[in-house]
């Protein structure tokens, strides 16, 4: 629940994504008509770069291994979402949510 307006939290979707899953999110995203907020984390001590980042640096930082995790801000089809991708031993760990709107 959200305590500044006890609405409840979104959802949070969750899976594990090998090498064919992992081109499938970045094919779609690459897709997509609007623009892909990309947040790159090195460290897990660091806070995300402010830098700015391409789908195809976060694609080729997973792969490497250099970063810890990226977070892709994007809508589709009017919702807001956001995808923290987390590098793991066996693969990429996707954790989703829809962004909540504020009430105006």
């Amino acid at each position: 629940m959200d305590l500044e307006t006890n609405a409840p939290l979104p959802p949070l979707y969750e899976s594990v994504l090998g090498p064919d899953d992992l081109d499938a999110l970045f094919t779609d995203l690459g897709m997509l008509d609007g623009p892909v907020e990309v947040s790159l984390k090195r460290a897990p001590t660091e806070h995300a770069s402010t830098d700015p980042a391409s789908l195809t640096d976060a694609r080729r930082a997973l792969d490497e291994r250099t970063v810890r995790a990226v977070q892709l801000r994007y809508v589709h089809e009017r919702i807001a979402w956001c995808d923290t991708l987390v590098a793991l031993p066996s693969g990429v760990r996707l954790v989703r949510c829809a962004v909540p709107t504020r009430p105006t």
